[in-house]
């Protein structure tokens, strides 16, 4: 499957940067529906890639971000 496109559903800031919880829609030819998967992004102050972390359901991903959001020093 291919990522087609990505969604920020919510963004948070953390020690060194932000952090985004993303939906990324998947695609793959001949497929009828489009399925998802989430991701949490990380990225320091200059924009630089700094880790990811992705879930295929979006409780579990809610969640973990929630726990990020949470624990963030900033």
């Amino acid at each position: 499957m291919i990522e087609a496109s990505q969604q920020i559903i919510d963004e948070t800031p953390i020690l060194g940067g932000k952090a985004a919880l993303l939906q990324v829609t998947m695609w793959e030819p001949n497929q009828n529906e489009a399925q998802f998967k989430f991701k949490i992004a990380a990225v320091d102050y200059n924009g630089e890639f700094l880790h990811d972390w992705e879930f295929t359901n979006e409780d579990e991903a809610k969640r973990a971000f929630a726990d990020l959001s949470a624990r963030a020093i900033c």
